[in-house]
């Protein structure tokens, strides 16, 4: 049961003051007196709430410009700091939207001119002095075609919010936002409901966060919908492809339901899936009841790059659970204007991209093999990574802001992806847990758990102590070593005896016994070093990346080391011949073998049953 209105206890207090009776007419009048105020008193209140109102135009598409318009009613005191999002949550590096923002201007209700003054980089403020109700002008430039900026052109509008509205600072208020469409534009996709049938294109928000976490697509594009136990969901394609619009949905609609299944149930109505083709983009952003794609157009053939999509839709809706309702204490609230530092990165990330493919395998939408073919290169990729033994997960989560998204030639040296390592973490805790468990758990009943969490109080996030401590009670033993020394720590992680557990072999088929290597990335087309491996021969040599390499042993150097290192002999020395920032520099690099992990996954056929069975639960075999 609800708690009562506040209005109607003082209401109460208020005739219980009055001796009312039935003779006493100047004592109702009295008290319908009261009552007369009381109401009038609380419309008034409510009518002097702030109140923003966002009006969005398009009057010249093929300039790329969004021209924006935001009247603030009832504001308060002489001046209003107005700001813009520095970032967007689900991608954590400062973007400085503001930098696209030109023409500010504001006006009082009459039109007259109001003084805007910019007060740092992305805030501006309006001096309206006792006016309470004044208008912002502004223009947005939108060029990226991406899921974190916005792209505007004569056949379409992709709005992402963070770097389309201006808001009052320190402030969480009621909005309401009307699109205004270029004159051949028709169908409007965002997870926001219209105020009404009769007017598609005007909505009403609650406050700062639905504003901000609510993109939209905005043309001619395509729009599948179809429903998935209940919950609505479209399917907006923007652009043309290889697609088949009956697989898409038919499929799509299997991941939601594998997803369903493992939480058991849907929290959204209603869901919209946002999709771009474009020539060669890839990436999603999640967002509360929606998520923006990028895909290649011409990317949906074969099998194997269809799959490929599907994981990427897969990786975005199962944020729809972990991210934007499970999510790290840290993301309780979002600060918008500067970074919010977590360690719980490589578990929303990580997690969710080992999710995504064990989803399309427990939905049948990858076989058997293709999914232990993924396996197996996620752990080659994130073990032969140099720096595994530099940097933690806990620590590439929190560094995200200043190294993820900005790499540079050293970042395999030294950084993990928090994507790929929190993946073969979570893989290792689901092994583990199975096993622990003789079959009843698995990493699942730690996600649930956190999730229940969140239904039992949706303000506050997990924290880290929370993600080992559900771990542990899965697996019914203690985890400290694991999270110690593998989550926050360097230690290298040793797969072999969680698939031992499950009786399966994992071998390794590395074969830095027999092949010579460098240990560097060139650009073919430029001769120029991309990238050069720590600890390796190119390295040794002194090679830097920029470095362009003109000749070896006295010939002519071009683009690929490939034919000079399949003719040296073991102990062979070259003799390099670079430019080095317009300056000649000679080098001797001696190519040599270097360990390299290649794994192997191998079902043991003399494993006991009881293996067997943990084997078939874990991928998903009847």
């Amino acid at each position: 049961m609800g708690m009562k209105p506040k209005h109607s206890n003082k209401l109460y207090g208020m005739l219980k003051a009055i001796n009312f009776h039935k003779h006493s007419f100047q004592q109702f009048g009295y008290a319908f007196a009261l009552l007369f105020g009381f109401f009038v008193h609380i419309g008034y209140a409510s009518a002097q709430q702030p109140e923003l109102r966002y009006t969005v135009r398009f009057p010249e598409p093929w300039t790329q410009y969004a021209e924006v318009s935001l009247t603030m009613v009832n504001a308060k005191g002489t001046a209003t700091d107005l700001d813009m999002a520095a970032w967007t949550p689900g991608s954590y590096m400062i973007r400085d939207y503001a930098g696209a923002v030109e023409a500010v201007r504001a006006e009082d209700a009459e039109g007259q001119p109001l003084p805007v003054d910019k007060t740092d980089k992305d805030t501006w403020r309006v001096a309206h002095g006792k006016n309470k109700r004044f208008t912002v002008h502004y223009r947005v430039f939108c060029r990226a075609t991406n899921v974190r900026e916005s792209y505007i052109d004569e056949e379409r509008a992709t709005l992402i919010p963070a770097g389309i509205y201006l808001y009052p600072a320190l402030a969480d208020l009621p909005s309401t936002l009307t699109i205004e469409p270029w004159k051949s534009w028709s169908v409007i996709s965002t997870a926001l409901e219209p105020v009404s049938a009769a007017d598609p294109w005007t909505f009403r928000l609650s406050g700062r966060d639905e504003l901000l976490d609510s993109p939209m697509e905005i043309g001619n594009h395509q729009v599948l919908r179809f429903d998935v136990d209940g919950t609505a969901h479209e399917l907006a394609i923007q652009g043309p492809g290889n697609f088949d619009t009956a697989r898409l949905r038919a499929d799509i609609s299997a991941i939601v339901r594998a997803c369903t299944k493992m939480f058991g149930g849907n929290p959204n109505k209603r869901y919209v899936f946002l999709l771009n083709n474009t020539a060669s983009g890839y990436g999603g952003l999640e967002h509360v009841a929606s998520t923006s794609m990028v895909y290649r157009r011409w990317g949906y053939e074969p099998d194997n790059n269809y799959q490929v999509f599907l994981g990427l839709v897969s990786h975005e809706y199962f944020h729809l659970w972990l991210a934007k309702r499970i999510r790290p204490v840290e993301y309780s609230t979002f600060t918008y204007d500067r970074e919010q530092y977590s360690r719980s990165l490589w578990v929303v990330e990580g997690f969710t991209q080992y999710y995504d493919d064990l989803l399309l395998r427990r939905a049948d939408l990858l076989s058997e093999s293709r999914y232990l073919n993924i396996v197996e290169s996620l752990m080659n990729s994130a073990l032969n990574r140099p720096g595994d033994a530099v940097q933690s997960a806990g620590e590439a989560s929190f560094d995200t802001w200043i190294k993820y998204y900005k790499g540079n030639e050293n970042s395999s040296n030294s950084t993990v992806s928090y994507y790929n390592k929190g993946s073969l973490l979570a893989l290792a805790l689901d092994l583990e847990i199975l096993a622990s468990s003789q079959g009843k758990n698995r990493l699942d009943n730690v996600l649930q758990n956190l999730y229940a969490l969140y239904k039992a109080n949706p303000a506050r996030g997990f924290t880290e102590q929370e993600v080992q401590q559900f771990a542990e009670q899965a697996a019914g033993k203690d985890l400290d070593a694991f999270f110690r020394e593998y989550v926050y720590g360097t230690e290298p992680l040793d797969m072999v005896p969680y698939f031992d557990r499950i009786g399966v072999t994992l071998q390794d088929d590395g074969t830095f016994t027999q092949t010579l290597t460098v240990g560097v990335a060139i650009d073919e087309a430029t001769s120029v070093v991309q990238r050069v491996v720590r600890d390796q021969p190119a390295a040794e040599g002194g090679l830097l990346a920029g470095d362009e390499i003109l000749a070896i042993n006295g010939y002519r150097f071009k683009g690929s080391l490939t034919e000079w290192v399949d003719r040296t002999t073991a102990g062979e020395t070259w003799t390099v011949l670079l430019s080095r920032d317009g300056l000649l520099k000679t080098l001797q690099i001696t190519p040599k073998p270097i360990p390299k992990h290649q794994y192997r996954l191998q079902l043991r056929e003399d494993a006991p049953e009881s293996q067997k069975a943990l084997y078939r639960q874990w991928i998903s075999l009847p």
